[in-house]
């Protein structure tokens, strides 16, 4: 039987060709087929085992690794409620953005002071050249 059987790799390609010689063309195809859908299930079984064992080396570290970022963010509030950095809106530390407000606010205040000088300045103006303040 292995006189009729003949498997070889297709040049340039990652495909294989099973050939089997018989008088009974069935017979042929059918034991080509087989040997073909053999040898792809003990492919798929291989790559399914290496998956698995992959998964089970790697359980651990992902477990170690979950782990020490409940700790690091444990330690990151316990640290927020030590230092009172309390978080506020757009996961803001609140310092940071009752910063950010104050800055608004003067920004607001610089601008009215501004309009308010300019304002001042028309009316200087117009007392200097003996205008009206309309």
């Amino acid at each position: 039987m292995h006189d009729k059987l003949n498997v070889y790799a297709v040049e340039k390609t990652r495909a294989i060709a099973i050939e089997f010689a018989s008088k009974d063309p069935k017979l042929a195809a059918d034991v080509a087929n087989g040997i073909a859908n053999a040898y792809i299930a003990s492919k798929s079984d291989a790559k399914l085992e290496s998956n698995a064992a992959a998964t089970d080396f790697l359980a651990p570290e992902i477990a170690d690794l979950q782990n020490r970022v409940k700790d690091a963010e444990a330690k990151v509030a316990a640290f927020r409620a030590q230092s009172d950095l309390l978080m506020g809106g757009n996961n803001a530390v609140l310092p940071t953005q009752q910063l950010a407000e104050l800055s608004s606010e003067l920004s607001r205040v610089r601008a009215s002071r501004a309009a308010a000088e300019a304002s001042a300045e028309s009316v200087r103006r117009a007392l200097q050249n003996g205008g009206s303040l309309d």
